[in-house]
């Protein structure tokens, strides 16, 4: 008997924004995992999405 696997990769899209400018984006790994390095002074908005 074979057995089908799936797997489901969650990729997360990272974009912050100094007001309404993209400063950057940062994309998760395969695992969901990501770094992003934010500037200590300011404001930022962090939006998170996913594909």
């Amino acid at each position: 008997m074979l057995k089908k696997m799936e797997e489901v990769l969650l990729v997360l899209l990272l974009p912050y924004y100094k007001g309404s400018t993209v400063v950057t984006q940062v994309q998760s790994d395969g695992n969901g995992d990501f770094q992003i390095n934010v500037p200590p002074n300011g404001d930022y908005i962090i939006a998170i999405s996913y594909a």
